[in-house]
């Protein structure tokens, strides 16, 4: 394998807690205009102040776009050999598209005894995914990320993200406050079984 081909697997980070996760480059990497990507995405304000810290995120990108097999291939041998509990899709970046998706998936069909999440803002891909037949894997939690004034379709009935910064008015009563930590919580991974959204304050 080559240095510039290597995907970069965190074992863990401070937001995430210790939980395996893998990233691309925020805003490069998310679907266009979204609310926060002009101001207020937390891993964008880390990526321009700490660049060298997250090399490894546009590494990852550049290996998802070039060769889709390599990247898919060595997280999928990393989860398989190390038999995570939980594991985080994006805690910067996004789905790329419906083959990127198509990838998550066959991971998590492969191993069923791991919990999978994917806060998304890419909602149409997810959505086509879904309209042409395709299934989610009942271990994989896609969740839709929602700013304050975002308009998005959820057909399916994905559970919700709403990112709360005092004027979001469309939370649903029983939505869950995310406490901060989701080594701890885990709840997250649980939102599609147990029918409710999650609100997150702004951060």
């Amino acid at each position: 394998m080559k240095r510039d081909e290597l995907v970069v697997i965190s074992s863990g980070q401070r937001k995430a807690g210790n939980v395996m996760n893998v990233s691309t480059v925020p805003a490069k990497c998310c679907p266009k205009d979204v609310p926060c990507a002009s101001g207020g995405c937390y891993a964008l304000k880390a990526y321009r102040l700490h660049p060298n810290n997250h090399k490894g995120w546009a590494r990852n990108e550049r290996v998802a776009k070039s060769n889709p097999d390599v990247y898919f291939s060595q997280i999928a041998d990393r989860v398989a050999k190390n038999k995570p509990h939980l594991f985080r899709w994006h805690v910067a970046g996004d789905i790329l598209s419906a083959d990127y998706l198509r990838g998550m998936c066959k991971i998590a069909e492969d191993n069923p005894n791991t919990l999978f999440l994917a806060f998304t803002k890419a909602h149409s891909i997810v959505n086509l995914y879904e309209d042409n037949g395709q299934q989610i894997p009942k271990n994989l939690s896609v969740v839709f990320s929602s700013w304050p004034g975002m308009k998005f379709a959820n057909p399916h009935g994905h559970p919700v993200a709403w990112m709360q910064d005092g004027s979001e008015t469309r939370v649903p009563e029983g939505a869950i406050w995310c406490p901060g930590n989701c080594e701890t919580c885990g709840l997250c991974y649980d939102l599609p079984k147990v029918g409710r959204d999650v609100v997150i304050s702004k951060h």
